[in-house]
C-alpha cells in the first residue's frame, strides 16, 4: 500500500493528465458516435450509402510520378543527418514525448471504446464498422507494446546531453541502435494519425448513414482509403504494426546485425 501511495504521490500531474485526456476521448466518441432510432433505416441507408458513396465518389486516380533528372547525390546523406538531429532531439526530450504519447493513448483508447458502445446501442455496428473497431484495438495494442519498449530504453539519462557528447558517450555503434527505436516511434506516430483519420472516416460514415448529410460525404471521398479494399489496407496496419514492434523493440537492429552485416 505504501508503494501505491508513493507512487500516486510521484506521478500525480501525469495521473491527472491522463484523466483528463481519458474524459476528452470518452466525450469526442459520445459527440462523433450519431444515433439511430431504426433498424430498418439502417438497412435501407447502408444500401444507398454503398450505391452512392461507394459507386459515384470511390474513384482511384493512379498518379503517375516521373522522375527527375540531375545529381541527386546529396540526397541520402540529408536523410542521414535529418534522421541524426531528430534521433538526438529523441533522446533530450524522451521523457516529455512519452508522458504526451501515453497521454494521447489513452485519449485514443476512451475515444474508441466509446464508439464501440454508441454503435452497438445505436444498432449501427456493421460488418465494416466492427471490423475498423478492431484495427483500431490492434494500434492500440501495438501502442502498449511500443511504449513498454521505449520506456525500458532509458534514455532520459542521456538528456542533458550535447550530440558531441552523446557521439562520445556512445559511439555510433551506441547510437545506431537508438535510431533504430526511433523509427520504430516515427511508425507508431504513423499509426496513430491513421486512427484519428479512422476515426474521423467512422463518424462521417455513420452521420451519413442516419443523417446522409453532404458534408459527411466529401470526409468519405477524402478518406476513400478505408472503404477500397478494406482487408488489404487492414493487412498493411497489421505488417506497419509488427514493422513497428521490431523496431521499437531493437529486434529488428539485432536482425540486421546477425544475418547483413
Amino acid at each position: 500500500m505504501e508503494e501505491i501511495a508513493n507512487y500516486f504521490n510521484n506521478n500525480t500531474a501525469d495521473l491527472i493528465k491522463d484523466t483528463i485526456f481519458m474524459f476528452l476521448g470518452a466525450l469526442l466518441g459520445l459527440f462523433i458516435t450519431p444515433r439511430n432510432n431504426s433498424n430498418q433505416q439502417e438497412e435501407v441507408n447502408i444500401k444507398k450509402y454503398n450505391k452512392y458513396v461507394i459507386n459515384e465518389y470511390i474513384t482511384i486516380q493512379r498518379t503517375k510520378f516521373q522522375q527527375k533528372e540531375g545529381n541527386d547525390g546529396y540526397f541520402p546523406w540529408m536523410i542521414i543527418l535529418g534522421l541524426t538531429l531528430l534521433t538526438y532531439l529523441f533522446i533530450k526530450y524522451n521523457a516529455q514525448i512519452l508522458n504526451y504519447f501515453n497521454a494521447m493513448f489513452f485519449f485514443c483508447l476512451a475515444s474508441v471504446a466509446t464508439i464501440i458502445i454508441r454503435l452497438i446501442f445505436s444498432g449501427l455496428y456493421n460488418k465494416l464498422n466492427i471490423l475498423w473497431t478492431v484495427i483500431s484495438l490492434i494500434i492500440l495494442s501495438c501502442d502498449i507494446f511500443t511504449l513498454h519498449f521505449l520506456k525500458q530504453q532509458a534514455l532520459h539519462k542521456y538528456s542533458s546531453y550535447s550530440l558531441s557528447t552523446l557521439f562520445q558517450e556512445l559511439g555510433i555503434d551506441g547510437f545506431i541502435p537508438i535510431l533504430y527505436t526511433f523509427l520504430g516511434f516515427i511508425l507508431i506516430i504513423f499509426l496513430n494519425v491513421l486512427l484519428l483519420l479512422l476515426l474521423i472516416h467512422l463518424y462521417c460514415f455513420n452521420f451519413y448513414i442516419t443523417k446522409g448529410v453532404v458534408f459527411s460525404n466529401i470526409i468519405i471521398k477524402k478518406t476513400s482509403m478505408f472503404l477500397y479494399q478494406p482487408i488489404q489496407f487492414s493487412l498493411f496496419i497489421l505488417f506497419t504494426c509488427v514493422l513497428t514492434i521490431l523496431f521499437s523493440s531493437g529486434t529488428f537492429y539485432e536482425l540486421v546485425q546477425r544475418y547483413f552485416i
